[in-house]
């Protein structure tokens, strides 16, 4: 089987706990909050889409913001679009 792409897969796959940030309201959706989210502890972010604004062209700046504050993959799976940013799970992780 194939790695997860990140940590939230993989503990999910444990039936382990996984834990996030962000209000079901809305996020700040800009690129200087998106590098600022880059380095969070939690294992995904909540944007709240759903119950916020549908801001796309604030979302693509998050993004972009994500993309510069973290590590970006050079190849991955199906599941994963080129430029997506993701949090990397490393073998120190997993002890």
């Amino acid at each position: 089987m194939a790695s997860p792409i990140n940590r939230a897969v993989e503990l999910l796959a444990q039936d382990q706990a996984i834990y996030y940030v962000g209000g079901h309201t809305g996020h700040m959706l800009t690129r200087a909050q998106g590098r600022e989210d880059a380095g969070t502890w939690a294992d995904y972010i909540n944007i709240g889409m759903e119950h916020g604004a549908f801001d796309m062209a604030g979302l693509a700046e998050y993004l972009a913001g994500l993309v510069e504050g973290g590590i970006v993959v050079a190849r991955a799976g199906a599941l994963l679009r080129e430029g997506d940013p993701v949090r990397p799970v490393t073998s120190a992780d997993a002890k």
